[in-house]
Protein backbone atom coordinates (compact mmCIF):
# COMPACT_ATOMS: atom_id res chain seq x y z
CA UNK A 1 0.00 0.00 0.00
CA UNK A 2 0.97 3.43 -0.72
CA UNK A 3 0.51 6.47 1.28
CA UNK A 4 -0.20 9.47 0.15
CA UNK A 5 -0.85 12.76 2.03
CA UNK A 6 -3.21 11.35 4.54
CA UNK A 7 -5.29 8.73 1.84
CA UNK A 8 -3.72 5.26 2.15
CA UNK A 9 -4.06 3.68 -1.59
CA UNK A 10 -3.61 0.32 -2.83
CA UNK A 11 -1.77 -1.14 -5.67
CA UNK A 12 -2.30 1.58 -8.96
CA UNK A 13 -3.83 0.02 -11.83
CA UNK A 14 -1.94 -0.05 -15.10
CA UNK A 15 -2.70 1.63 -17.53
CA UNK A 16 -4.18 0.49 -21.16
CA UNK A 17 -1.58 0.19 -24.16
CA UNK A 18 -3.28 3.08 -26.02
CA UNK A 19 -2.96 5.00 -23.00
CA UNK A 20 -5.93 5.44 -21.01
CA UNK A 21 -9.38 7.27 -21.32
CA UNK A 22 -11.26 4.88 -23.53
CA UNK A 23 -8.67 5.43 -26.04
CA UNK A 24 -9.43 8.95 -26.73
CA UNK A 25 -5.37 10.08 -26.80
CA UNK A 26 -4.57 7.30 -29.16
CA UNK A 27 -6.93 8.45 -32.00
CA UNK A 28 -6.19 12.18 -30.99
CA UNK A 29 -2.86 10.97 -32.08
CA UNK A 30 -3.22 9.56 -35.08
CA UNK A 31 -5.11 12.18 -36.25
CA UNK A 32 -2.36 14.56 -35.39
CA UNK A 33 0.09 12.06 -37.67
CA UNK A 34 -2.35 12.05 -40.69
CA UNK A 35 -2.96 16.03 -39.96
CA UNK A 36 0.79 16.46 -40.10
CA UNK A 37 1.92 13.84 -43.27
CA UNK A 38 -1.24 15.43 -45.44
CA UNK A 39 0.24 19.07 -44.46
CA UNK A 40 4.22 17.96 -45.53
CA UNK A 41 2.29 16.60 -48.88
CA UNK A 42 0.62 19.62 -49.40
CA UNK A 43 3.59 22.04 -48.62
CA UNK A 44 6.19 19.72 -50.67
CA UNK A 45 3.40 19.58 -53.82
CA UNK A 46 3.05 23.02 -53.94
CA UNK A 47 6.56 24.06 -53.97
CA UNK A 48 6.54 21.23 -56.76
CA UNK A 49 3.73 23.03 -59.03
CA UNK A 50 5.82 26.16 -58.77
CA UNK A 51 9.49 25.10 -59.20
CA UNK A 52 7.43 23.52 -62.58
CA UNK A 53 5.63 26.27 -63.82
CA UNK A 54 8.60 28.68 -63.44
CA UNK A 55 11.15 26.42 -65.27
CA UNK A 56 8.27 25.96 -67.90
CA UNK A 57 7.88 30.05 -68.33
CA UNK A 58 11.52 30.32 -68.29
CA UNK A 59 12.05 27.89 -71.32
CA UNK A 60 9.69 29.89 -73.29
CA UNK A 61 11.22 32.83 -72.99
CA UNK A 62 9.99 34.42 -69.76
CA UNK A 63 12.94 36.59 -67.62
CA UNK A 64 12.94 35.29 -64.39
CA UNK A 65 11.50 37.98 -62.61
CA UNK A 66 8.13 37.01 -65.57
CA UNK A 67 8.58 33.30 -64.47
CA UNK A 68 8.15 33.83 -60.70
CA UNK A 69 4.96 36.23 -61.31
CA UNK A 70 3.31 33.50 -63.17
CA UNK A 71 4.37 30.80 -60.83
CA UNK A 72 2.73 33.21 -58.34
CA UNK A 73 -0.39 33.62 -60.29
CA UNK A 74 -1.74 30.05 -59.42
CA UNK A 75 -3.75 28.20 -61.65
CA UNK A 76 -4.29 31.20 -64.14
CA UNK A 77 0.03 31.16 -64.48
CA UNK A 78 0.82 28.10 -64.53
CA UNK A 79 -1.70 27.69 -67.47
CA UNK A 80 -0.16 30.67 -69.38
CA UNK A 81 3.43 29.56 -68.76
CA UNK A 82 2.21 26.01 -69.92
CA UNK A 83 -0.07 27.43 -73.43
CA UNK A 84 2.23 30.47 -74.45
CA UNK A 85 4.94 29.48 -76.92
CA UNK A 86 6.68 32.56 -75.84
CA UNK A 87 5.40 35.57 -73.99
CA UNK A 88 6.52 38.34 -76.50
CA UNK A 89 6.00 36.37 -79.47
CA UNK A 90 3.12 34.56 -81.18
CA UNK A 91 2.40 30.83 -81.63
CA UNK A 92 4.73 28.50 -84.23
CA UNK A 93 7.37 31.68 -84.12
CA UNK A 94 10.57 31.83 -82.52
CA UNK A 95 11.01 34.44 -80.38
CA UNK A 96 9.88 38.33 -81.54
CA UNK A 97 12.82 40.37 -82.92
CA UNK A 98 14.49 42.77 -80.65
CA UNK A 99 12.80 46.02 -82.57
CA UNK A 100 9.25 43.89 -82.63
CA UNK A 101 9.43 43.39 -78.58
CA UNK A 102 10.66 47.32 -78.30
CA UNK A 103 7.38 48.17 -80.51
CA UNK A 104 5.21 46.32 -78.29
CA UNK A 105 6.35 47.56 -74.99
CA UNK A 106 6.01 51.59 -76.25
CA UNK A 107 2.68 50.20 -77.43
CA UNK A 108 1.54 49.38 -74.00
CA UNK A 109 2.85 52.80 -72.77
CA UNK A 110 0.97 54.69 -75.35
CA UNK A 111 -2.37 52.95 -74.54
CA UNK A 112 -1.41 53.83 -70.65
CA UNK A 113 -0.90 50.41 -69.82
CA UNK A 114 2.18 50.53 -68.29
CA UNK A 115 4.36 53.93 -67.07
CA UNK A 116 6.88 55.62 -68.78
CA UNK A 117 9.66 54.56 -66.02
CA UNK A 118 8.04 50.70 -66.28
CA UNK A 119 8.60 51.18 -70.02
CA UNK A 120 12.26 52.30 -69.81
CA UNK A 121 13.18 49.72 -67.47
CA UNK A 122 11.77 46.90 -70.08
CA UNK A 123 13.64 48.22 -72.76
CA UNK A 124 16.40 48.84 -71.30
CA UNK A 125 16.35 44.78 -70.10
CA UNK A 126 15.81 44.28 -73.83
CA UNK A 127 18.45 45.94 -75.21
CA UNK A 128 20.58 44.28 -72.51
CA UNK A 129 19.95 40.85 -74.26
CA UNK A 130 21.02 41.80 -77.68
Amino acid sequence: MHVIGRAIIGELPAAPLGGGNDGVPAVFGIFIFIFLVVFVLSITLAIYKFSQTRQMAMKKGASEGEATVLALSGPVGTAAAFVAPNPAGHPGQGPASTETRIREVRALQSKGLITPEQAEARVDEILKGI
